[in-house]
């Protein structure tokens, strides 16, 4: 899932004036006072005037700025500048329609200019006008086909509305623009993923990995390929190399346990458990896991404690999930407190399922060892 949060999230700009840093004079070394004096001599000097608006926007005096952009838009309505400067002014006080308006007055002095495309179709999809977004991407992209924020947005918006195989060809497009960046290529790993293409998305990773081999990012996506295309002894090497330069990540070895399980290791899958355990004690889901790997492998004295650990784990979620919803709900912030006493609700059964195996194990730790017929233990979403 962070993967794809990190397509959602690339490609936005945190304001619109980084696209125009020339325009507003951003390589200037004059200082404020040097072009208000400037001004000051000049009152039709428009160019100061935009260089000391830009001024005031990189100090986040947006106010300040858009009195001198409308200033000087008064004097000239088609100077270029002050129109991309009235647009950033507007956008950094939250006001995206008078900033389309504006980006638009500039389109026209500036038609094929993809910095000015890309913003509009950044606007619009702020405002959640995605059909306008699209189209002023995909015409940036027209004019500048290198223009890499614009694939990363039109692959964000392709991803959230489930359409992976579009998004597929704009970071294939970016990982051949630049293919020696293994971020594009372990993202389009992912995508082909999340797709189905396990072929395709191994040899990404594989890829990404011969830049980067000690990557432990590229390391952890491959070995998922390799598991989702049922290729688990080769999903285990890749976890193994992780832990080489990571050793001390208790997720990974979680995920080594479930694969040496999965082929009948159980040396190998309780060893995993068990370090997983030792780095983090209060991981729910590894003191869970390695209680079922001890019921299967009928050591029941062992299995009772696991479980006993995680029923002490799960009532201190439960109570503190409560806890946070009462003080929610006696703060007024009452969505808040039903998504807590949600949460409470979810963890509250594994409750009474941990405290049966525990009274199970241990029952089972007194009988006769013939007597012993461990069952699967039937687990509901245990959260860290």
């Amino acid at each position: 899932m962070s993967f794809l949060l990190e397509i959602l999230g690339r490609g936005l700009i945190a304001q619109l004036a980084g696209a125009f840093d020339a325009a507003l004079g951003a390589h200037s070394d004059e200082s404020a006072d040097d072009l208000q004096r400037l001004i000051e001599s000049d009152p039709n000097d428009i160019a100061a005037a935009v260089r000391l608006g830009g001024i005031y926007l990189r100090a986040d005096d947006a106010i300040a700025a858009q009195r001198l952009f409308a200033g000087a838009v008064a004097r000239d309505p088609n100077h270029l500048g002050a129109r991309l400067g009235m647009a950033c002014a507007h956008d950094a006080l939250n006001q995206l329609p008078a900033a389309i308006d504006h980006l638009r007055a500039a389109q026209k002095l500036d038609p094929i200019s993809p910095a000015i495309l890309f913003c509009l179709g950044y606007c619009h999809e702020r405002l959640c006008h995605e059909a306008e977004a699209v189209a002023y991407y995909e015409n940036a992209i027209n004019v500048c086909p290198t223009l890499r924020n614009a694939h990363e947005r039109l692959a964000a918006i392709c991803v959230k509305s489930g359409r992976t195989e579009i998004a597929i060809q704009h970071y294939t497009r970016l990982a051949e623009l630049d293919p020696h960046h293994s971020d594009l290529h372990l993202t389009l790993g992912n995508l082909l993923l999340t797709a189905g293409d396990y072929a395709n998305a191994i040899q990404r990773f594989e890829h990404a990995l011969t830049l980067e081999p000690d990557n432990w990012a590229a390391h952890n996506d491959a070995a998922a390929a390799y598991e989702q295309a049922g290729l688990i002894r080769e999903a285990i090497e890749h976890l193994h190399r992780s832990l080489e330069s990571q050793p001390e990540v208790a997720d990974t070895r979680l995920r080594l346990g479930d694969l040496y399980a999965r082929v009948g290791n159980d040396t190998a899958a309780t060893a995993q458990y068990e370090r997983a355990v030792q780095l983090c004690p209060e991981y729910l889901e590894a003191n869970v896991k390695l209680g079922t790997q001890h019921l299967r492998g009928g050591r029941f004295d062992d299995a009772s404690k696991c479980f006993s650990s995680a029923l002490e784990l799960n009532d201190r979620l439960l109570s503190a999930y409560v806890g946070i919803g009462v003080a929610q709900h006696a703060s007024g912030r009452m969505p808040e407190a039903v998504a807590s006493f949600d949460m409470a609700r979810n963890i509250e059964p594994n409750s009474t399922l941990l405290f049966s195996e525990v009274a199970h194990m241990q029952l089972s730790a007194h009988l006769p060892r013939a007597a012993k017929t461990p069952a699967p233990i039937q687990t509901s979403h245990y959260s860290r």
